[in-house]
């Protein structure tokens, strides 16, 4: 998928540049040399702004605090007629740009399903029944209407049990802002109760597994084909019990695990990039328990294993014809911030062997931020969980006493 051509580089337009998959979003897609990057970010520092692979920087209100302002500026950005690709960074982006197409359409690529399915795919009980009728079935989860509810379900279970928002993006009612909230654990009634009041209802209780490992087959599916295709296996992940991954690598893919993701993928209606995580619970055996309909965290370790699919979406949209792909097994993969927490997790609960793992140099690893040639991601990284820990503190010191 590499090399040059004589034509000038298309220009695609990333938002959500703070993330780290946008990141590797960006060096994908400038290391084919077909292609430009302008990302988009509204919040500071973001760590593609600050990577040598990103061509120019723009400052956006952010989606998830004010969607009005955020389409009104990316219209007005996007009418400039620069851009052949717009691809949407984050869960609130999307949604936005999906509702409001008709103003992005005429000038540029989106390549989304109909917004129907751009709103399904993140209603987390619909994805789990589509999981399960593609014979990818989930743990054992209940939907739950009422904290009373959620209480008897996770009773019935017996804990740990995990517990999902409805939506990743939940809403903070007294701010009226959006704000991520990843799939959490509760080891028991009061951890529950706390959970259950950040993320108010509906609420699904999921029975927790405590031995399959956890794997991740991301990729691009175009008119229902299968572009490109890579699977990793996680080693760890921040939180211990269950987060996103900070250290994987990738594995070959099971045909019979891709036929059954292409199906699932086929009965949700999607096309683009995605990324479907699953528990392995025997060789032949699989639990979906979550679905990115987006460019995702560890984006950057597919493109390193061979499976560009950032440049693979383009190419389609544009007309290029790319050739499918899959990605090559054994490349290793860390997000350093998750191992950072993972390492200091370690050695405050006095597990030194395993923090002595985290620690373990290796070779051939791609990182989530980190490059030689372009460590400016890194330090913006640094930089903001810096800012985000004081403002946390700030706001902890005027919060008023009970």
């Amino acid at each position: 998928m590499g090399g040059t051509n004589s034509a000038p580089p298309d220009w695609v337009l990333l938002t959500d540049a703070q993330e780290r998959g946008v990141v590797g979003a960006a060096r994908g897609l400038k290391s084919t040399g077909r292609y430009n990057v302008a990302a988009a970010g509204g919040r500071f520092p973001a760590a593609t702004h600050w990577s040598r692979d990103c061509d120019q920087r723009l400052r956006l209100p952010d989606p998830g605090r004010n969607v009005v302002g955020f389409v009104k500026a990316l219209e007005t950005v996007v009418r400039r007629g620069r851009y052949a690709v717009l691809i949407p960074g984050g869960e609130a982006a999307m949604v936005a740009i999906s509702a409001h197409r008709h103003l992005f359409e005429p000038h540029t690529k989106l390549g989304l399903p109909p917004h129907h399915v751009v709103e399904r795919s993140y209603e987390k009980a619909r994805v789990l029944d589509d999981a399960a009728a593609a014979l990818l079935a989930p743990p054992p989860s209940v939907v739950c209407l009422s904290h009373a509810e959620a209480r008897a379900a996770a009773s019935d279970m017996g804990f740990p049990v995990m517990i999902k928002p409805a939506r990743s993006e939940v809403v903070d009612e007294p701010a009226g802002l959006q704000r991520h909230e990843a799939s959490r654990m509760a080891w028991d009634g009061v951890a529950l109760d706390h959970t259950l009041h950040r993320f108010g209802v509906p609420i699904i209780i999921q029975r927790y597994e405590q031995d399959p490992s956890v794997l991740s087959v991301a990729g691009v599916i175009a008119e229902g084909r299968l572009l490109a295709v890579a699977t990793s296996r996680y080693h760890r992940t921040w939180q211990p019990w269950a987060g996103s991954a900070s250290s994987s690598q990738t594995v070959s893919t099971p045909p019979e695990l891709a036929t059954k993701v292409q199906g699932f993928l086929a009965r949700m209606g999607w096309q683009g990039i995605f990324e479907v995580e699953l528990l392995a619970m025997d060789e032949s055996r699989f639990a979906l328990i979550d679905f990115n309909p987006r460019v995702y965290g560890s984006l950057s370790l597919a493109i390193e294993a061979g499976a560009n699919l950032p440049a693979v979406w383009c190419d389609w949209l544009l007309g290029r014809s790319p050739i499918p792909i899959l990605a090559r097994p054994d490349i290793r993969y860390r997000w350093e911030e998750g191992e950072a927490y993972n390492l200091l997790w370690r050695i405050r609960h006095g597990k030194i062997t395993e923090a002595g793992s985290v620690l373990r140099p290796q070779r051939g690893v791609v990182h989530a931020l980190f490059r030689y040639r372009d460590p400016g991601p890194l330090i913006a990284g640094i930089f903001y969980a810096a800012l985000t820990t004081l403002r946390r503190g700030r706001r902890s010191r005027l919060r008023p006493s009970a």
